[in-house]
């Protein structure tokens, strides 16, 4: 029995030399893009991109195939952040929240 994996989702970025009004475009696939771009041949480029997993460049674009990231990264190491909460538990007649508000707005500056 075969395991189907989702296949990874992936998208044609093309960046333009030499037009800085654009200076690049996503397509959801090579097809698209070389029925927008008549001069580019389908073949050539797909052949170039799939074999050598290199980005097809001339002297007017890049062309490159890029993943579409789906999902967070997970985070690893020092980059982990953890939320924690802050609280506080008293029965409500003792909560005494009047002075507590006082004393915070009395503590802050006139100008923050």
């Amino acid at each position: 029995m075969e395991i189907n994996q989702p296949q990874k989702k992936r998208v044609i970025v093309v960046f333009w030399k030499n037009n800085p009004e654009t200076p690049f475009e996503v397509f959801s696939n090579l097809k698209n893009f070389c029925l927008s771009y008549t001069q580019y041949n389908y073949n050539t480029i797909s052949n170039y991109l799939s074999k050598a997993k290199v980005p097809y460049e001339n002297s007017d674009m890049r062309i490159e195939r890029k993943s579409i990231i789906s999902k967070p990264k997970p985070v690893t190491g020092s980059r982990v952040r953890k939320i924690v909460p802050v609280l506080r538990r008293v029965m409500m007649k003792n909560t005494d929240d009047e002075d507590r508000d006082l004393k915070y707005w009395l503590s802050r500056t006139k100008n923050g």
